[in-house]
């Protein structure tokens, strides 16, 4: 099986890349086009009635029905049934909610559900199953519900829409209210109607990752097969059907992907959306840019099969602008994607980096593949320095295209650019010097090639993030220079005529005795309701002569009134009017005098103050709308609006004077500006200036985008390679082979490489596991600290004010003391009363948004009031938003009169940017190791090595009968035993050589006398028989013994001729000469050989060769031998009843000359290619069988080779493969 899964790879491969493409496509067209509802309902079903099941069993279960306050022994049968975190159960006893296992939700007049059998509801976060069971007396009531759909009123990434089941299939459908036949009813287990589901409006936009991911790995084994394909009709030298079939591959998939938008990838995916990425000159859309990059990468890898010929070598002038066409391409792609994407590229910010982030980094890869490839290739040829010149040009080319088209703008970082493409090339044209391929230095060379690579891709990250934050820092600049909501204010002022009209609200001016929670309900549901998430609303109304009315929290009239003719209120309307104030930064004030029958009656004030969130609160990200990166990345900027250069609003942690002291340069509108560790940027005109600081970014963040860069590339390269594509990065060797290694030196190396990367891995894990935890341990301190400062306050308030209020002191701490505490400690207040039900909130939004409910958490609860803890401290959820929250009750003469909880929503942000600084220094050093290893392991294994590589290069010198030298080793170590052995085995060796020599002469005497015996015998016998034909001839006297004579002499004549040649060409093999070995011209020395054989009858002889001078150091006489001897052993192959080709090319391949001789002859047969380059043999009739092996001897002797290939019937090709002398 494993054997034909290997001889049949390719096969399997192209199969199962095809079969996963089309199981993809079929299943993401039904789901499109028409989506099963019905599979979507036995998906819902079967979930939910596995929870049904579960959660009647606890239902039944007689510790809940029989209820005592063990809440425990409660808490252990649900975590049984692991429910805890699926459904919320509630007990009530005697119609009093005694238990909650979540506080989330609690249900309001549940039992009313229960008396009409009303199995699902909607509540305001989503829709609920409930279940009920109650206690034989009727006294205790169990209520469990099973959320089905969550639908909050705001959608973020903590707080998402949907089926609580993440399945992605069920992202394309919703609830439905009412059953119409576009809908399918879901039942619950014993079969009653619950909800019906139906297909969503915007279903197409839903996208299954796993439909994605079958895509996306049948497109890769789909690509690797053609790879494979058109590599080997490369191989073939079919070069313009593989360069055809490349081109057809990149069209097909560009329409597919780009064009067509086939893929569920690109129909459904933000990568291929506009909103993350759009350039005007690349592409629109990071996925589509994506796709063309691996195209042109993948295109770019077949170019290592394209053979160098003299041809191409002819236009190496032009061929030196591929590289340098490449390299600013791929620096104008990585601008672009920093520049005109909302991708982050905050590598000192871990948090901030996504799936987008490493798509972006992968694009870089690629590009640099493509770069290597080009330039790789290209410096295969030889290159003479004064050519490489014309790279410098064309480099200089590129920066001012670069300049002209906007991409630089910048002489210092131009000039960088173009430094680097130099110093790249120059490292290439050298490194054949400095590190040989396929030596054990490669993977340093590339740790080198690769530092260098990252380098450049920091400077280009750090560059172009520095100036796109700039200009997103002046885009929200801007943006507070204008702060007022136009959309709001035109919501302000479209109802101030409807209000002056109301009837209503006269009626209430008529008669103030009336209730003012209507009018106040009024102008907030009627009016304003939409303001209501951003704005606080107060009222204020007097009457015609100023005097407040009756029921409303007034101030003096004069105070509100002359607000309006304030220097800081801006008129907006006729009734409306902005105000910019110190105490809340801004505010919008209504005034309306209130008419009956055009006699003024009253006044009303309406005030919308913005709801302030604190910097430290984790409520602003959690109740807004899904915000972009963009808007994510100025949550740690500080900022301070200034009006006539005193202050009136400030957010963040950098302390603002009062009055505006920034240095600023009048002549432009921004200015940039450095003091206490942040980095100011300042707007200021004549009545308006506003301040954005940020802290500076810490040195070590600089050097982490090149840490980060070197591990991605390193481990981009090594999967590139591991895939088959990386156009041999590593060396001959794959990184597969990487502890297959032939060599000791290298397998020390690769061993101290892995030790260290081990090492670090393993001390990285143990580290960030060990600060997690003594993180967690100092949040937990630092948020108890503030607690006991805060509760030390109340303690203080409570014994000043019970002197005032009494027993109702706590209630009133609790209303007017909230805000300020929170204001000092920054941090988040929520008081409960002993029985666990909400009073107060610092920030009260959440609970009217019913993300969570008014109870206490549970487990705190539980812990608190049952087991009486004077603390308690866990970590709490909402949504999606996970955070710290501490509780601690509040006691008086020994009596709990209420809870105080202080959840701690930074947590988890804090953590992640903590861990981000903690993980640039971690990484930082570890790059600093790899780097220190990979050189430590080269030296340290070459040092150990050294003296094994002494005596390996000693022993592979040693020859018989010659004087092999010995070494010396003055440590008297395991080497210098062995130094010993070799010595000594040198002397006993010397003792056999001459013993074997003398053996092997006498043998070899023996040999060549049996072979001469047997060339000389031949010719010999036929001479004996014509000598003793002509005996008998004379003796019987015929007539013609005269001519019978002559004809005998001569063919003695012939006989003895060929003696001689046999003697002769023995001689020559036995004593072959050494020649006088000198530089020469080879072209010259085949050009005269071919003239030799031009005029033989029926055979075409073609000769091509470059047109440079192709020296080699040899013997012309044996080289114009060799040829002939080939060329004419190539002659007698072709029968005489064929007209014969022979084809002879001399190519150039750098280091050596490689000559084929190939005809279309009879071929060898397979027998007889093994004895080929033996003497005496002959595929001939005729021939001493000499010409070959002494054409070896001298190709050999000149360190080339020859070989041959052959098909029978067909053709033979000899090769012969001369090194190459450099010329001076």
């Amino acid at each position: 099986m494993v054997q034909f899964i290997k001889q049949n790879k390719l096969k399997l491969t192209t199969l199962v890349g095809c079969i996963l493409l089309f199981v993809s496509l079929m299943v993401d067209t039904l789901q499109t086009v028409s989506p099963s509802v019905t599979r979507a309902k036995k998906i819902i079903e079967r979930k939910l009635h596995v929870i049904e099941i579960k959660t009647n069993k606890v239902l039944h279960q007689p510790e809940l029905l029989n209820f005592t306050t063990n809440y425990s022994q409660i808490d252990s049968i649900i975590k049984e049934q692991n429910l805890s975190e699926k459904v919320l159960f509630f007990l009530y006893k005697e119609g009093s909610l005694v238990y909650w296992s979540n506080n989330s939700f609690i249900p309001e007049n549940i039992d009313k559900l229960s008396e009409r059998d009303i199995h699902f509801f909607k509540q305001a976060n989503g829709y609920y199953e409930v279940q009920h069971n109650q206690s034989k007396d009727n006294r205790v009531n169990v209520y469990a519900l099973i959320p089905v759909y969550y639908q909050y009123s705001t959608n973020n990434k903590f707080l998402t829409n949907g089926f609580v089941w993440k399945h992605p299939f069920l992202k394309r459908f919703i609830i439905s209210n009412k059953e119409t036949k576009n809908t399918t009813s879901i039942n619950d287990n014993n079969g009653n109607y619950l909800f019906s589901i139906r297909i969503s409006d915007d279903a197409l936009s839903a996208y299954n990752p796993y439909i994605v991911f079958v895509e996306i790995l049948g497109l890769l084994l789909l690509f690797w097969s053609i790879y494979q394909i058109i590599k080997q009709l490369f191989f073939q030298k079919k070069y313009l059907t593989s360069i055809l079939s490349i081109i057809l591959v990149v069209v097909l998939v560009e329409i597919l992907f780009n064009q067509l938008r086939l893929f569920s990838l690109v129909k459904s995916s933000l990568l291929f959306s506009s909103n993350l990425y759009a350039s005007t000159y690349l592409s629109n859309t990071l996925g589509a840019l994506l796709i063309r990059t691996f195209l042109i990468t993948w295109a770019t890898s077949f170019i290592q099969f394209i053979p160098h010929s003299s041809k191409i070598q002819q236009k190496i002038k032009w061929l030196l602008m591929l590289p340098v066409i490449a390299y600013f391409l791929l620096v104008f792609v990585i601008q672009s994607i920093i520049q005109n994407s909302v991708i982050s590229f905050n590598f000192y910010l871990v948090n901030t980096l996504d799936v987008y982030t490493l798509i972006s980094l992968v694009i870089f890869g690629l590009g640099f593949s493509t770069l290597l490839f080009i330039t790789k290739w290209i410096f295969e040829f030889k290159i003479p320095i004064k050519q490489g010149g014309w790279m410098a040009i064309y480099g200089i080319i590129g920066v001012g295209i670069g300049f002209a088209i906007g991409a630089f703008s910048d002489i210092i970082y131009a000039g960088f650019v173009l430094v680097w493409f130099l110093n790249f090339v120059f490292f290439f044209h050298y490194e054949k010097s400095f590190f040989q391929e396929n030596t054990k230095y490669k993977f340093l060379s590339n740790l080198i090639l690769l530092s260098f690579i990252s380098f450049l891709t920091s400077v280009i990250i750090i560059n172009n993030t520095g100036k796109k934050d700039i200009e997103k820092r002046k885009y929200r600049m801007q943006e507070l220079v204008s702060e007022r909501d136009i959309g709001e204010e035109y919501t302000l002022t479209e109802s101030e005529k409807s209000i002056l009209e109301d009837n209503f609200i006269k009626s209430y001016f008529k008669n103030p005795y009336l209730s003012t929670i209507d009018i106040e309900k009024r102008l907030s549901t009627k009016y304003y309701k939409s303001l209501l998430r951003r704005y606080n609303i107060s009222m204020y109304a007097y009457d015609k002569d100023g005097e407040p009315l009756i029921g409303i929290a007034q101030k003096e009239f004069y105070k509100v009134n002359n607000l309006r003719f304030s220097r800081k209120a801006k008129t907006i309307s006729n009734q409306f009017y902005y105000l910019a104030i110190k105490e809340n930064g801004e505010k919008y004030l209504g005034y309306f005098p209130i008419q009956d029958d055009s006699v003024t009656i009253g006044y009303l004030f309406v005030e919308f103050i913005p709801k302030i969130f604190s910097s430290y609160s984790a409520y602003p990200e959690l109740l807004m709308k899904q915000s972009t990166i963009y808007d994510e990345e100025f949550d740690d900027f500080s900022y301070a609006i200034y009006d006539n250069n005193y202050l009136v609003k400030q957010k963040g942690n950098y302390e603002y004077k009062l009055n505006f002291d920034f240095p600023i340069n009048i002549n432009k509108q921004f200015t940039l500006y450095k003091s206490n560790g942040y980095n100011h940027m300042i707007y200021y005109s004549k009545d308006k200036q506003i301040v954005l600081s940020e802290k500076n970014r810490p040195v070590l963040s600089t050097i982490a985008v090149f840490s980060y860069m070197l591990i991605f590339f390193l481990l981009f390269f090594i999967v590139l390679d591991i895939a088959g594509f990386s156009n041999r990065f590593w060396g001959e060797e794959s990184v597969r082979d990487f502890f297959k290694s032939n060599t000791l030196q290298k397998q020390i190396q690769n061993s101290m490489i892995v030790l260290v990367l081990f090492s670090l891995v393993i001390i990285a894990v143990v580290t960030m596991v060990y600060f997690r935890y003594q993180y967690n341990i100092y949040q937990n301190g630092k948020l108890l600290r503030k607690v006991n400062m805060v509760m030390k306050n109340v303690s203080q308030y409570y014994i000043e004010d019970y002197p005032t209020y009494g027993a109702g002191t706590f209630d009133k701490i609790s209303q007017q003391k909230i805000r300020v505490l929170s204001s000092i400690h920054a941090l988040d207040i929520n008081i409960y009363n002993a029985k666990g039900e909400l009073i107060q909130a610092s920030q009260p939004e959440i609970f009217k948004r019913n993300l969570v409910s008014t109870r206490m958490d549970a487990s705190a609860y539980f812990n608190l009031v049952i087991k009486e803890k004077s603390k308690y401290v866990h970590d709490e959820k909402i949504g999606g938003l996970e955070y710290l929250s501490a509780y601690q009750p509040f006691r008086s003469n020994g009596k709990v009169l209420g809870y105080y909880n202080f959840p701690y929503y930074g947590k988890q942000k804090s953590f992640q940017e903590d861990i981000s600084y903690f993980l640039v220094a971690l990484v930082n050093v570890y790059v600093v190791f790899l780097i220190a290893a990979a050189f430590l392991a080269v030296i340290l294994s070459r040092s150990i090595t050294n003296s094994l590589t002494l005596i390996s290069d000693n022993i592979k010198d040693v020859q018989l009968g010659k004087a092999n030298r010995k070494i010396t080793w003055k440590n008297e170590d395991e080497i210098g035993l062995l130094v010993k052995q070799y010595n000594k085995m040198l002397d006993e060796l010397e003792k056999s050589a001459g013993l074997l020599a003398r053996s092997e002469r006498e043998g070899a005497w023996r040999e060549m006398a049996k072979q001469v015996a047997h060339e000389i015998k031949n010719p010999l016998t036929p001479m004996k028989l014509s000598i003793q034909h002509l005996q008998r001839a004379l003796k019987d006297n015929i007539p013609d013994v005269k001519e019978l004579t002559e004809k005998i002499s001569q063919r003695l004549i012939e006989q003895i001729e060929n003696l001689s040649n046999i003697a002769t060409a023995f001689s020559d093999f036995a004593k072959m000469p050494q020649g006088n070995f000198i530089h020469l011209d080879i072209i010259p020395i085949l050009s005269s050989t071919v003239e030799l054989f031009q005029e033989s009858e029926q055979i075409e002889i073609k000769f091509q060769y470059p047109e440079n001078i192709c020296l080699v150091n040899g013997d012309k006489e044996q080289l114009m031998r060799v040829f002939t001897n080939i060329i004419k052993n190539a002659i007698q192959a072709i029968p005489e009843n064929q007209e014969g080709i022979i084809d002879i090319l001399l190519e150039d391949n750098q280091t050596n000359f490689l000559i084929s001789i190939k005809d279309n002859g009879v071929g060898i047969a397979e027998e007889k290619r093994n004895h080929i380059f033996e003497p005496n043999f002959t595929t001939k009739s005729s021939g001493s069988g000499l010409g070959l092996a002494i054409s070896k001897n001298i190709i050999e002797r000149m360190s080339g080779k020859i070989w041959f290939e052959s098909t029978l019937n067909s053709f033979t090709t000899f090769y012969i493969e001369i090194p190459s002398v450099k010329q001076s």
